[in-house]
C-alpha cells in the first residue's frame, strides 16, 4: 500500500513524499527543482514528477498505481477567510509548468469526477484536479479512482514526530507559525491514537513569528538571527520589554499577553500587520537597526537577537513543561518551524523533561505532507507504520553516473579519479571541497551528500569555508564527527545525526574543533555512523588516518538564497560560481587549480 503527500493549498516550503509498506520512502522540496529559495507560492509539479520517476524505477510502481494522496492542510477548517486559500488552489492548476491551461479541462469525465469532492471541499477537490493535471503533462492518463484525504496542518506536523521516532507512545509538542485555528498544540499519543490536549490559537499569537518579525526588522531570516545570538548578552531593558509579553493559563501554556484575544480571526498577512506590528514597535521603541551585518558587529543588535532567543527558548520550554505535566510520557516528539532552531532543541534536551526527545528533522511546512501520507496510512487506510525511528535523510531521487558524466562532458571539465582518501588529503591540506553523491537529503541540512567540507581544526579553514559558501563573518558553521569520537569532544555526548541540537565540547573539543566555535561555547555537530552514510563514515575515517582528528567543518552544498544543490548539474554550476576549490561528484575530482 502506497499514500502520497503533498502540500496543499500551496504556502511555502511545498513538498511531496511517499509512504510505501509502512515506511517513509520519498521526500523531496519543490525549490530544489525550481531553484526558488522556500518556492513560495509554487506547486510542488516537480516534486511530484520526481516521486513517480523515483518509484517506478526502484519499486515499479507505475504513477497510474498511486490513487490515496493526503494533503497537509484541511481547507475547510479555515474561518472566515476562505477566498485566500482557495485563491492557492486555483493558481497551481494553471501553472505555466503543465502546459496549455485548458488541459486539465478537456476531458469532462475527469472534471466530473472531481465535481462531488469540489462541493464538499473546494480545495480538495481542486487539489484532485492538481494532480490529474500533473498526469496530463506527463503524457499520463490519471487514474479514475484518485482519492484525496485533508489532515490537519497541525496534525500533520505531529504525526511527523510521531511516527519517525519509532515510539509507541509519547507526547508531541508542535510550535508553528500558523495553522487552519492553532499555531501551536500539544498532544498526547497512546499506541498510535492521536488525542490534542492544548491548543493555541491563532489569534493570540506566536513567539515564533514575533522571533520571525524580530529577524525582518534586523533585514535577517530567523536562521541567521539564532546564530547572531550567540554574539550577544543580557540586556536588562530589552529583556524586560520581552519578558512582559508572555503569559499562560489553565487552558493556554504559553502565548502572547493580551493583545491578539480581541481579534477576530484573518488572513496571516492581516494578523501579522494588526497584532506583531505594534509589539514590534513596542519592543524596539524606534531604535535603529540598520547594521552593515557584514561588517564590524554591533552588540546592541547582537542583544537583541540574545533576548528574541531568550524568550523563544522560556515560551518553548513552558509548553515542553505543561506537556509533561500533562502527559507523563518519557518520549518528546517534536515539529514545526519553531523547532528548526536547534538552540531551542538543545534547551529541550537538556532540561531533562523527557528521557528522550526527537526533532522530525524536516520540522518546517516542507515536513508536514510525510507527516499526513503516514497519518492517512495508518487511520485512514488502516495500515501500520514501521515503528523505527528514522536514520537517513537521503529521502530524494536518484542520479545514475551517467548522467554525471554526461554534465560534466557537456562543461568540458577536466576530472580524475578519485576516493575517499584522496578527498581527505585535499582537507587536510586546507583546501575548501564541496561534494555531491548519493541520494539528495530531504530538509534544510546537508548531512553528507551535498556538503562544502573543510579542515575542522583550522581557524583558517574557517574563514575560507565562510568565502567560499559567502557565508557572514559571524555565522555558525558546523562540523561532522565520527559517531564514536563524540565523547572525545564534548560535555554530556550524544547522537545528533540530523544536527537537530547543539552540544558543548569539552577542552579538547575546543581546541580540535576551532571551524565550529561559537562565542555561546556551543557547537552545531552532525555525528556520523557507518550504517547512515557510509560514504560520509569513510571519509572521516580517511581524514582521521592523516591527522588523527575523525572530524570536518561542513556546511551546505548551496550559493547564497538558494536551496542545496540537487542535480548534477546545479552541483557544477554552484561549484563554478562558488569560491570552493575542489568538486568530488561520484567518484570524480574536478579542481579549480
Amino acid at each position: 500500500m502506497i499514500v502520497a503527500g503533498f502540500s496543499w493549498p500551496i504556502y511555502t516550503h511545498n513538498s511531496v513524499a511517499a509512504v510505501l509498506d509502512g515506511k517513509l520512502v520519498f521526500a523531496s522540496e519543490e525549490d530544489r527543482y525550481t531553484r526558488h529559495y522556500r518556492s513560495r507560492e509554487e506547486a510542488p509539479i516537480s516534486a511530484l514528477r520526481s516521486m513517480f520517476e523515483f518509484l517506478k524505477n526502484e519499486y515499479d510502481i507505475r504513477p497510474e498505481e498511486v490513487t490515496d494522496y493526503a494533503i497537509d492542510k484541511d481547507p475547510s477548517k479555515f474561518r472566515l477567510w476562505k477566498f485566500p486559500i482557495l485563491q492557492k488552489s486555483l493558481v497551481p492548476l494553471f501553472d505555466a509548468r503543465l502546459g496549455r491551461t485548458d488541459a486539465a479541462f478537456n476531458k469532462l469525465p475527469e472534471v466530473a469526477g472531481a465535481v462531488p469532492l469540489i462541493a464538499r471541499n473546494p480545495d480538495a477537490g481542486l487539489a484532485k484536479l492538481f494532480i490529474v493535471r500533473v498526469f496530463r503533462s506527463m503524457g499520463l492518463a490519471a487514474p479514475q479512482d484518485i482519492r484525496i484525504h485533508p489532515v490537519e496542518h497541525q496534525l500533520a506536523h505531529a504525526a511527523s514526530a510521531h511516527y519517525f521516532s519509532g515510539a509507541h507512545s509519547g507526547a508531541v509538542v508542535v510550535a508553528d507559525g500558523y495553522g487552519e485555528i492553532e499555531h501551536t498544540t500539544v498532544w498526547d499519543v497512546k499506541k498510535g491514537e492521536f488525542e490534542k490536549i492544548a491548543g493555541i490559537p491563532n489569534r493570540c499569537g506566536s513567539f515564533g513569528i514575533l522571533y520571525g518579525k524580530i529577524a525582518e526588522a534586523i533585514d535577517m531570516t530567523p536562521w541567521q538571527i539564532g546564530d547572531l545570538s550567540a554574539w550577544g548578552s543580557y540586556d536588562a531593558e530589552m529583556h524586560r520589554r520581552f519578558s512582559s509579553l508572555m503569559t499562560s493559563d489553565k487552558k493556554l501554556p504559553c502565548c502572547i499577553k493580551g493583545r491578539a484575544r480581541r481579534l477576530l480571526p484573518q488572513s496571516e498577512s492581516e494578523m501579522k500587520r494588526r497584532l506583531y506590528g505594534p509589539i514590534i514597535e513596542e519592543v524596539l521603541q524606534g531604535k535603529d537597526m540598520r547594521w552593515a551585518d557584514k561588517g564590524k558587529l554591533r552588540k546592541d543588535i547582537a542583544d537583541i537577537a540574545w533576548c528574541g532567543q531568550d524568550i523563544l527558548e522560556k515560551s518553548v520550554l513552558k509548553l515542553v513543561s505543561w506537556a509533561k505535566d500533562n502527559t507523563s510520557r518519557d518520549l518528546l516528539g517534536m515539529a514545526g518551524v519553531t523547532f528548526l532552531n536547534n538552540r531551542v532543541n538543545a534547551k529541550v534536551r537538556n532540561s531533562g523533561m523527557f528521557k528522550d526527545v526527537f526533532v522530525f528533522p524536516a520540522s518546517d511546512d516542507a515536513g508536514s505532507p510525510a507527516g499526513a501520507a503516514a497519518y492517512v496510512y495508518e487511520h485512514v487506510l488502516g495500515g501500520r507504520i514501521e515503528r523505527k525511528r528514522l536514520t537517513s535523510m537521503a529521502l530524494g531521487p536518484k542520479y545514475d553516473s551517467e548522467l554525471v558524466k554526461k554534465t560534466i562532458w557537456r562543461g568540458a571539465w577536466k576530472t580524475r579519479n578519485a576516493d575517499a582518501n584522496g578527498v581527505a588529503r585535499l582537507i587536510s591540506k586546507g583546501r575548501v571541497v564541496a561534494c555531491y553523491q548519493g541520494r539528495s537529503e530531504f530538509g534544510p541540512r546537508a548531512l553528507g551528500n551535498r556538503n562544502v567540507f573543510a579542515k575542522a581544526s583550522s581557524d583558517e579553514a574557517r574563514i575560507r569555508l565562510g568565502r567560499a559558501a559567502r557565508m557572514w563573518w559571524w555565522r555558525a558553521r558546523s562540523a561532522a564527527v565520527l559517531a564514536s569520537e563524540a565523547k572525545r569532544y564534548f560535555v554530556n555526548p550524544t547522537q545528533d545525526p540530523f544536527m537537530d541540537f547543539l552540544l558543548e565540547p569539552n577542552k579538547d573539543g575546543a581546541a580540535r574543533l576551532l571551524l565550529a566555535r561559537q562565542p555561546d561555547n556551543l557547537m552545531q555537530i552532525h555525528t556520523v555512523t557507518k550504517k547512515e552514510n557510509a560514504n560520509f563514515y569513510e571519509l572521516l575515517r580517511a581524514i582521521k588516518d592523516i591527522g588523527g582528528n575523525g572530524a570536518v567543518g561542513s556546511a551546505n552544498f548551496a550559493l547564497p538564497r538558494e536551496p542545496l544543490v540537487e542535480t548534477p548539474a546545479d552541483a557544477i554550476r554552484s561549484f563554478s560560481l562558488g569560491g570552493f576549490d575542489d568538486l568530488y561528484i561520484d567518484g570524480l575530482l574536478i579542481s579549480k587549480t
